[in-house]
C-alpha cells in the first residue's frame, strides 16, 4: 500500500467521523429537552422530591462536556481533512469554509446555540430550587446553591467554548518542570 492509498483511506476515515460526530448534535438536543421537561416536572411535586431540580445543572455540565469533547473531535478532523485538501492543491468544503469562518469560531452557532440552551435551562433550576428554598424557610442555603451550581455553570462553559475549527487548539502551559532542581541552580 502506497502513501496515496494511505491517504485516501485517512480521508475516508476522517469524513465518516465528521459525518458521526455532527450526527450526535440532534440525538444531544433530544438529551437535554428531555431531561429538563422530567426534572422541570419533578421540580413542582411535592416534599423532597422537587428539590431534585437541583441535580439539573451538574448533570447537564456532564453533558456539555460530553459535547464540548465531540466538537473538539470533530473539529480535529475538519483540520486533517483540511491539510490533506491543501495537500492536494484541492480547495474541497473545508477551505471553503476555513474561508468563510471568523477567527473566533470553530462550529457556527450550533455549540453556541447549545451552550445557551444549558445556561438557560440552568438558572430556570436554580431559579426554581431557590424558589423552593424560599417556600420552605430554607432562604440561607440558597447562597450554597448558588456556589455549587454556580460552579457546575462555570465548568460547562469551560467544556463547552466555542473553538476554531481550521487552527489547532491552544497548547496548554508545560508545568512538568514544577518542583523539579535545574541544573546549576
Amino acid at each position: 500500500m502506497n502513501a496515496e492509498q494511505c491517504e485516501a483511506l485517512e480521508l475516508a476515515a476522517l469524513y465518516d467521523e465528521k459525518r458521526d460526530k455532527q450526527n450526535t448534535r440532534l440525538p444531544v438536543w433530544s438529551l437535554l429537552i428531555g431531561l429538563f421537561s422530567i426534572f422541570g416536572y419533578a421540580a413542582f411535586q411535592s416534599g423532597l422530591a422537587g428539590y431534585i431540580i437541583i441535580c439539573f445543572p451538574p448533570l447537564s455540565a456532564c453533558v456539555g462536556r460530553f459535547i464540548g469533547h465531540s466538537e473538539r473531535v470533530l473539529n480535529k478532523a475538519k483540520r486533517r481533512i483540511y491539510k490533506i485538501e491543501a495537500k492536494s492543491d484541492y480547495d474541497g468544503y473545508e477551505h471553503e469554509n476555513e474561508q468563510d469562518a471568523s477567527d473566533e469560531h470553530g462550529s457556527g452557532s450550533h455549540l453556541l446555540a447549545l451552550r445557551d440552551f444549558v445556561l438557560l435551562t440552568d438558572t430556570i433550576a436554580i431559579a426554581a430550587a431557590s424558589a423552593r428554598l424560599i417556600a420552605d424557610h430554607l432562604a440561607p442555603l440558597i447562597a450554597v446553591l448558588v456556589m455549587v451550581e454556580g460552579f457546575a455553570i462555570i465548568k460547562t462553559c469551560i467544556w463547552m467554548r466555542d473553538l476554531p475549527a481550521h487552527k489547532p487548539p491552544p497548547q496548554r502551559e508545560d508545568r512538568s518542570h514544577r518542583g523539579t532542581i535545574l541544573p546549576g541552580a
